[in-house]
């Protein structure tokens, strides 16, 4: 595989449409299902990732991600990346032939089945340029780079005071399996904030570590910045790529149908929308910006995005809805001593 294009980042931060953005491109073949997760399986040890598994066999490992929703829902309708464009039956049965001995193997066989079976992909397999995207993947960077010395990592950055507010969100709606924004809050109470803490302070360790060692292969795309001035960042994104640029990298799309956004509050738009620049300075509170300024406060600044100060006492709560004792006692744990204070909750 050619110059391999790795889309990361930590979750609710823009990876998505980055990805959506380039999906239109004609030197391009971006991989359909929203996330490939080799590292969640794989034996690699983690400190950002989530891992469900620790598998050294690559064929294990190659069936474990042909069987993972993001694939075997594509052509379910009532699944959010519904699409037509790809027979799954296709893929399987091409995946099913398909012999792999690596960690780079399974790779390129996804991505070549994955092109048979796409409608909208008229090229080669074998000649195509791959895009993917899995998130929490930027502390693999190393790996990657040793299997493809020619790749391309674009970590995406979201303002840590919006990630935040979008991140504390997603994790009320996975506790009560709702899909809105309108929480009670009794029943859908405020989370423990450690574990996206420790996402957030690995990920951008990471992220500047290697943006400062390998500026040629790792790239770090700011999501606000994309969303301000499309073209002018997407040009740049292009750049880096090695790709010309393209009108349709204004436009996210999936298999080239507009995309709708994975977002809680995003409609179906028809290029670029402003609109989480703004949304969440509605809903942050005062002592979560606080607790973002006293973990990263360097990232805030050094990436350009506005300081916001606060006063803000660490007795209050973070919103109306953390009534509960023990989360309201591990989140002042965490700022207060750190995030290793509250390991045991």
């Amino acid at each position: 595989m050619d110059s391999p294009i790795f889309i990361s980042g930590l979750r609710k931060s823009g990876t998505s449409m980055i990805k959506g953005l380039l999906d239109g491109h004609p030197e391009l073949f971006v991989y359909p299902p929203n996330e490939v997760h080799l590292f969640r399986y794989s034996h690699h040890d983690a400190l950002v990732k989530d891992k469900l598994d620790r598998e050294d066999d690559p064929e294990v490992l190659k069936s474990l991600l042909a069987d993972q929703d993001f694939i075997t829902r594509l052509n379910d309708e009532d699944f959010h990346y519904y699409t037509e464009k790809v027979d799954v039956d296709v893929f399987e049965a091409e995946l099913a032939s398909t012999d792999v001995d690596s960690y780079p193997d399974v790779y390129e066989a996804l991505y070549q089945s994955m092109a048979t079976a796409s409608s909208h992909f008229d090229g080669d397999p074998d000649d195509a340029r791959y895009v993917s995207k899995s998130v929490l993947e930027t502390e693999f960077f190393p790996e990657l780079l040793e299997w493809y010395p020619d790749v391309k990592f674009v970590c995406v950055l979201r303002n840590p005071y919006g990630h935040f507010n979008a991140a504390r969100n997603s994790i009320r709606a996975d506790r009560s399996r709702k899909s809105s924004p309108d929480f009670h809050p009794i029943k859908h109470p405020y989370p423990f904030i450690g574990s996206e803490i420790r996402r957030m302070k690995g990920s951008y360790y990471f992220m500047e570590k290697y943006q400062d060692l390998y500026p040629d292969n790792f790239y770090v795309c700011v999501f606000d910045d994309v969303l301000e001035d499309p073209e002018g960042e997407m040009r740049d994104l292009a750049d880096f790529l090695d790709v010309e640029f393209e009108d349709s990298m204004l436009r996210p799309t999936i298999c080239g149908d507009l995309w709708g956004g994975n977002s809680m509050h995003a409609d179906e738009f028809e290029g670029i929308s402003k609109e989480p620049l703004y949304h969440w300075k509605e809903h942050i509170g005062d002592l979560e910006i606080r607790m973002m300024n006293e973990f990263f406060e360097d990232t805030i600044r050094d990436y350009g995005f506005e300081y916001l100060e606060t006063d803000a006492s660490m007795l209050q709560r973070m919103h109306p809805s953390e009534w509960n004792p023990a989360t309201y006692a591990a989140n002042r744990l965490i700022l207060k001593w750190g995030i290793d204070s509250a390991d045991t909750f």
